[in-house]
């Protein structure tokens, strides 16, 4: 059967129209996401539901939660306008159903030639594999789109004939043509709406159509270039990022920026600055920037109503206008629900910069449940909207004559008077805020290095990823390891207690070092944050941070510049050893006085505060019902196991919110509910659960560009399983933006697909805590959680999976791990089920087949991944003549495109690809030698053969290969082992390329060979 999207056939075409337009009407009321049983005005609950949900189902209106739609704006436009503008919405529906395959297809058959009703849904049916039994929905849907009006039906007997009411030539509408000029503003002489007054809301038939406002760019960038461009001329490219010292993409922004606010025009052959922009250029005095910022304000339309929208929303008693509020109105207003949030939050942070830049406040990054924002006196806020109103329109456009003169003076009066209140106002903020210039870029730990720290000697460097497992058993040093993590925050000051026994008496003018954090910036980083850096600087840039015990910094930046003029990145740690539980209720003066600080952030993912609480019934109403969606979508997005409903009460006789939670057991269902609860009825696992993503939450989502470190001792400790699942997923996804190191003792929390990621930490007799990186060295105790995620231990482990692939080591259980990740993460590609596998290594290829004949007696689905070396080809004949249990067609034998035999882990990449991490392992490896390494060249002959450090290569063992370039080079004897021979790094350099291809830093054509490998290990598990 077809899964396209059918209506019941047993409502009429205009029942359907009927229940859209009673959603339009009460969405327009109420300005939210509207219930189907509130919707249901003038048709009944149930039938309103299904008439709805095909609506939704064909994307015109828009699913918030089960039951609970928003209309979009074009939809709103067909109910509520007439004209010309209910013409352009119509097109708006049109430009949307056009993706509906049923729709599509009508249209072109009825172009095609003349159609009876029943002839043209059975034509329809069959070409779209939709079934016969469905016909009838089928008419339905036609008929419903001949209630818009995009064909026509003809009442001519028994079959009526269906005919098209779109014109051959009007697929589209010109949805600006009617209210923009040339430049692309909104001409105020044909729109109503530029004239609004600032003391309603835009009304629902007068919404402006307005573009989004910019992204990228911002005032500062704005002024490097207009100083570039005040030169004169027209401006290229290239010239422009090359004197700028910025990317393409950063001068994109700025550029579209600088078009917005008028400053700046884009010539057939570059960029030029407009009046506007040589006034901004020779503008020295800060006062004057300011005024021009206003005036770009002024006649940007986007920028305009936006800020006329949001501050009627806050009202006149508001001492700031933050981010949650202009992201309502873009989102409801102006109907910008398709946009991402982060694509908002850029859009909203660049505004709020021009406000700053304009002189009417201070721009204030959120952090700890605060808002985003640019707090500014009463009086500056009231120049803004004076700004954006009639009133402000006519006194920036009005020239008084010369008989005025009175008045004149009166208006320069007040400028001055203006602009003295914004000086002042700056002044008093700066002692008192924290401004975006506060912190630094964006960018992860990339190592860490601990010593001097209670058990703590040394670790040496230890690598991080977006997410770190720390595993190791009781008294291990885990907790320390997070603690002295988290020591690097200014907030933190040594004691005697967290310096090392080890240390001994140190002369007082000895600086102790504890902690070490590296950092390493990309190319595109450096160019967007250290512009001053020269492009001769090796990528990526290094930056060192080290906090000694006298609680000083020492900073190194790997780079010929001096480190006073580049800012420092700054890591944001956010330790959690405990986590508070969510309370059933908080009072005002608890809320006020710092108290239920988990409450507290609950109610700012909601973006809500105890003052919302005291409006009239029904602002109370609709603020407390956007806030419960808000919280629902964050909460319910972490946790898969079920659906939340989230209910907040407010007693006013009481001063109190109250919470309680509802399980929706069926998504689909607004009936199938639990009833309501209070978080203290339920289990320790829930209300931990609900507590820990409440507040992990709320960190996670606050803005500003430093680099946020998640430290979590011991969580999840009180979920089941699969809690512990949820859980692990959820921190994968945060981990994308935040960085993450946790420690943990369940194999429910070690994630099998990256084994980079763990850390073993053991508490060694002489040499204290030790990190290890190299999991498999790790002690039995250290190392039981991972047997028991793994299924190693076969006998006993019951998670085991049911799809088992075994490796001859660790070094291909990073390389597999990593790369089935990319192909199913990256490409979408899952060429051999990798979710269901689990990748089991064992100790060489002569080990596998014990494993491999106690899988087979418990008929558990696997294969055997081998290298075809000698050692590789002997385990396989073996199998094939002594293990009649072993079915050999479960054997894979490496290969690729050159060989079938003597292939080994390492010639399964692109040359390339692994010598670069060769490289960069041993020059890493052999730094405190006194030899300097050489790092090994490679050329390409012919696609099948490389010259390798003057090596030949022919695609098998390259792991041969670099050994004798070592042996030539003068450290050869440095690195022999106790044997005299020359091993090769293989598990750090699988690390390092894990690594890589766990971060996407890889092309698709560099992992091409493991596309047939893959394949070849799915049939292998199928091989009966």
């Amino acid at each position: 059967m077809s899964d396209i999207p059918l209506p019941l056939d047993r409502f009429s075409s205009d029942t359907y129209l009927t229940a859209l337009e009673d959603l339009v009407n009460r969405y327009t009321q109420e300005e939210e996401p509207i219930h189907y049983k509130k919707a249901a005005i003038n048709v009944s609950e149930s039938t309103c539901s299904s008439c709805l949900k095909y609506f939704s189902d064909i994307g015109l209106i828009e699913a918030e939660k089960a039951g609970v739609y928003t209309p979009s704006k074009p939809v709103i436009g067909y109910f509520r306008k007439v004209g010309d503008s209910k013409d352009q919405a119509k097109a708006e529906i049109r430009e949307i159903l056009d993706e509906y395959e049923l729709f599509s297809d009508v249209l072109f058959l009825i172009d095609s030639g003349e159609f009876g009703l029943e002839e043209l849904s059975n034509k329809v049916s069959g070409q779209l594999g939709i079934d016969k039994e469905n016909t009838s929905s089928v008419a339905k849907a036609i008929e419903i789109f001949a209630q818009f009006g995009f064909v026509e039906i003809e009442d001519s007997g028994d079959d009526p004939v269906v005919q098209s009411s779109i014109p051959s030539d009007s697929n589209s509408f010109d949805l600006q043509a009617s209210t923009t000029s040339e430049t692309g503003e909104i001409d105020p002489d044909d729109s109503q709406s530029a004239r609004q007054s600032l003391d309603s809301t835009f009304d629902t038939d007068d919404i402006p159509d307005i573009d989004f406002p910019p992204t990228r760019g911002g005032p500062e960038g704005l002024l490097e270039l207009v100083d570039v461009l005040s030169e004169g001329g027209t401006h290229s490219n290239d010239s422009l990022t090359e004197s700028l010292d910025v990317s393409p993409r950063s001068l994109r922004g700025t550029t579209q920026y600088g078009r917005a606010l008028g400053f700046v025009e884009e010539r057939e052959d570059g960029y030029a600055l407009t009046d506007e922009g040589f006034e901004l250029s020779f503008a020295s005095k800060e006062s004057d920037q300011e005024e021009l910022f206003r005036n770009s304000i002024r006649q940007y339309p986007t920028y305009r109503y936006i800020l006329q929208s949001s501050l009627s929303e806050l009202g006149d008693e508001a001492d700031s206008i933050d981010s949650p509020t202009i992201r309502k109105e873009l989102r409801t207003t102006f109907g910008f629900r398709e946009k991402k949030d982060d694509t908002l939050r850029d859009g909203i942070t660049t505004l709020l910069q021009t406000l700053d830049a304009a002189g009417f406040g201070e721009y204030i990054v959120g952090r700890r449940g605060a808002h985003t924002r640019v707090e500014g006196s009463p009086e500056e806020l009231q120049l803004l909207k004076d700004l954006v109103t009639e009133v402000s329109v006519q006194h920036f456009e009005e020239t008084p004559s010369d008989s005025d003169s009175s008045g004149s003076e009166d208006t320069e009066e007040q400028d001055t008077e203006d602009k003295a209140t914004v000086a002042d106002h700056r002044e008093q903020s700066d002692s008192e805020t924290v401004s975006i210039k506060d912190s630094g870029p964006t960018v992860r730990i990339s190592k860490i290095r601990i010593q001097n720290f209670r058990n703590i000697r040394d670790t040496g460097f230890i690598e991080l990823e977006n997410v770190t497992t720390l595993i190791g058993k009781n008294e291990s040093g885990k907790t320390s390891t997070l603690e002295a993590i988290n020591s690097f925050s200014e907030d933190y000051e040594y004691t005697e207690r967290d310096l090392s026994n080890s240390t001994g008496e140190v002369e007082s003018d000895v600086r102790i070092p504890i902690i070490t954090l590296q950092f390493e910036l990309s190319k595109p980083m450096v160019d967007e944050f250290y512009p001053q850096i020269s492009d001769d600087t090796a990528m990526p840039l290094t930056i060192t941070r080290t906090k000694y015990f006298d609680n000083s910094y020492e900073s190194n930046v790997h780079a010929p510049v001096d480190e006073d003029e580049v800012e420092l990145p700054n890591p944001n740690l956010l330790y959690y050893d405990s986590y508070s539980l969510i309370s059933d209720k908080a009072t005002a003066e608890q809320l006020y006085n710092g108290e239920c600080e988990t409450f507290q952030n609950l109610l700012a993912l909601g973006e809500i505060s105890i003052d919302d609480f005291r409006g009239s019934s029904l602002s109370r109403y609709n603020t407390i019902e956007q806030a419960e969606n808000r919280i629902e979508d964050k909460i319910n997005g972490a946790w898969s196991q079920k659906s939340l409903n989230i209910d907040l009460r407010w007693v006013d006789s009481e001063e109190t919110v109250q919470l309680l939670i509802q399980d929706q057991l069926n998504p689909d269902s607004a009936i199938d509910e639990r009833p309501l609860t209070y978080p203290s009825q339920r289990s320790d696992g829930f209300q931990w659960f609900l507590s820990f993503y409440i507040n992990l939450l709320a960190e996670s989502s606050s803005s500003g560009l430093e680099s946020k470190v998640l430290l979590l001792d011991d969580p999840a400790v009180y979920l089941h399983p699969e809690g512990k699942r949820d859980w692990l997923e959820s921190v994968n996804e945060i981990g994308k933006t935040e960085q993450v190191v946790f420690s943990s003792h369940s194999p429910y929390l070690i994630d099998k697909r990256y084994p980079s990621r763990i850390r073993a930490v053991e508490d060694t007799p002489r040499g204290g805590t030790k990190i290890r990186e190299d999991i498999f060295g790790s002690d039995s105790r250290t190392l039981e959680p991972l047997r028991n995620a793994l299924g190693v231990d076969l006998g006993s482990s019951p998670f085991i999976s049911r799809r088992q692939l075994l490796v001859e080591g660790p070094t291909e259980y990073y390389v597999i791990a990593a790369v089935a990740n990319y192909f199913s993460q990256v490409l979408d590609r899952d060429l051999f089920g990798w979710q269901e596998v689990s990748v089991m290594p064992v100790r060489g290829a002569s080990s596998v087949v014990g494993q491999a004949s106690w899988l087979a007696s418990e008929e558990i689905d696997y294969a055997i991944m081998l290298d075809s070396d000698e050692a590789g080809q002997d385990v396989y004949e073996r199998i094939e003549t002594h293990n009649p249990d072993i079915d050999p067609d479960r054997v894979v034998l490496l290969e690729n495109i050159s060989n079938s035999e003597g292939v080994v882990t390492e010639d399964l990449f692109a040359p390339s690809l692994y010598v670069s991490e060769f490289n960069a392992e041993y020059s890493e490896f052999t730094s405190e030698l006194d030899e300097e390494f050489e790092p090994v060249s490679i050329e390409e002959k012919d696609g099948l053969r490389w010259d390798i450090g003057g090596i030949e290569y022919a695609g098998s063992r390259l792991d041969q290969v670099l050994i004798e370039y070592l042996e030539g080079t003068n450290l050869a004897d440095e690195l022999r082992n106790s044997r005299g021979k020359i091993e090769l790094r293989k598990r750090q350099i699988a690390e390092r390329i894990a690594s890589r291809v766990n971060r996407g830093d890889v092309d698709e054509e560099q992992l091409e060979t493991f596309n047939r490998l893959f394949a070849r290990i799915d049939s292998a598990m199928e091989a009966n």
